[in-house]
């Protein structure tokens, strides 16, 4: 964003045109929406959907990790709120005021269901910030903080090798485990339910991944763990933290401690291609779940059916990609004004039984971005490149620029009625009353009713 910011201010970019305006992109009316409370909260940069309420109860937990919208205001904490979208009124509902952080920054990477690790049916929440991450137990019904976490990831001392800031916290692939990325470190952990984790090799870690022999893996993690394979599948992404190149490692069954080289290697392949973030999920319909890889300064998102072969990210068989990319010609460089795959979602949104596909395309607000956007491609989907030309979709929710609406979509049944809706955060949308104070906006039967409705 910084490199943006600054491309931005001297004004040497050249805009690319805006993509072409399909008959199916038009601004579609919310089911419900949800205003973060002060200014500068960002409040839906993360989403997570998970069991966190009383009795195993779906919630929506909300990261605002807060910003500095003001020199001479003070700086405000970062927080995550947890939302019901089940009251009778239909409404999101705050249900826990707040889990307040330590400090800004608290909820910026991640926030996210964990499962049960301690036996009790109810979801564990994990909170990934700029400092330290907690993984903090449910139900979560009342104010909280920190204090009352089941485990500490500490941030490592200033200078040390590896600033070990969690970027990813998911729940491992047998009860009772979480698997967590920091800057080029993927660790599993048994039973976190209590004590603090530090820097690799730290104890407690039941194994660490360390590829500090690859230039190219040295930066951002983030992991997923998939399903429907013979052996838990772990996929790592990492960026270089100077060169602006990436790439993911597949792993199959959990890696020796540093052995980079059972991994199957998927490279950027092009210039300028950085890898941001992997989810999970079966887009396909085979019965396998599949990685799809964001890149949204590309514009792009690589979806990998065989993630253990390998290979070059940007001609991978299936593609699913935004609009050009704008050439910044005095830096020699590209930069995206779209953010096209800042965030995606798999799941069934048109009621048909079969995955569906929804990237995230909220619009670079330091650079004269369009207003954002959520692009939905019905499944299955097959292998070759998709374009915005084919998406079945592009949802506005409305046409204010610098919002960042489509940052973060989920696909969830989020009301307990049996059919998904569609999450999207907004974390620069401004409140009646409050500056970039974030929205999240939910969407339901976008394609008309389920059969039961």
């Amino acid at each position: 964003m910084l490199t943006a910011l600054l491309f931005a201010l001297v004004g040497c970019a050249r805009p690319a045109p805006d993509p072409a305006s399909p008959a199916q992109e038009r601004i579609v009316e919310p089911m419900r929406r949800w205003f973060g409370s002060s200014p500068g909260a960002l409040a839906g940069l993360q989403i997570a959907v998970g069991a966190f309420g009383e009795g195993g109860t779906t919630r929506l937990a909300v990261s605002a990790p807060s910003t500095l919208v003001d020199a001479f205001e003070p700086v405000v904490p970062g927080r995550v709120y947890v939302l019901s979208a089940s009251a009778p009124s239909g409404d999101l509902e705050t249900v826990a005021p707040s889990i307040v952080g330590p400090d800004v920054g608290f909820g910026k990477f991640c926030v996210s269901d964990l499962q049960d690790l301690n036996g009790d049916s109810i979801s564990e929440l994990g909170v990934c910030g700029t400092s330290d991450s907690f993984v903090v137990p449910g139900p979560i019904s009342t104010p909280t903080s920190v204090g009352s976490a089941l485990a500490r990831f500490e941030r490592a001392p200033s200078g040390a090798t590896f600033p070990f800031v969690l970027e990813a916290m998911v729940a491992g692939p047998h009860p009772g485990t979480i698997v967590v990325a920091a800057s080029g470190v993927l660790a599993t952990v048994e039973a976190p339910v209590g004590g603090t984790y530090r820097a690799p090799p730290g104890a407690g870690m039941s194994a660490v991944f360390d590829p500090t022999d690859s230039a190219d893996f040295r930066g951002s993690g983030g992991v997923v763990v998939l399903e429907g394979r013979s052996s838990p599948t772990y996929a790592f992404t990492a960026i270089h933290p100077y060169e602006n190149v990436g790439g993911i490692g597949v792993f199959d069954g959990w890696p020796a401690s540093g052995d980079w080289s059972s991994a199957a290697r998927w490279r950027a392949g092009a210039p300028h291609f950085s890898v941001f973030g992997v989810e999970r999920g079966d887009v396909d319909d085979d019965g396998v779940e599949d990685v799809l890889v964001r890149n949204h300064t590309y514009n792009s998102v690589s979806v990998l059916t065989d993630p253990r072969a390998g290979g070059a990210l940007d001609t991978a068989p299936m593609q699913l990609d935004g609009a050009p990319v704008d050439e910044v010609e005095e830096f020699g460089g590209y930069l995206s004004r779209h953010w096209f795959g800042s965030g995606v979602a798999v799941g069934d949104l048109d009621h048909d039984g079969v995955n569906d596909v929804v990237v995230g395309m909220p619009g670079n607000h330091y650079f004269d971005a369009p207003p954002g956007a959520f692009v939905v491609f019905l499944g299955p989907l097959e292998a070759r490149e998709y374009t915005l030309e084919d998406a079945d979709l592009i949802g506005h929710d409305s046409d204010t620029p610098n919002d960042e609406f489509g940052a973060v979509p989920v696909i969830a049944d989020i009301d307990g009625d049996g059919w998904n809706e569609l999450v999207v955060g907004s974390p620069y949308a401004n409140a009646p009353d409050a500056v970039d104070a974030g929205t999240v906006t939910v969407y339901d039967d976008l394609f008309g009713p389920p059969p039961s409705r």
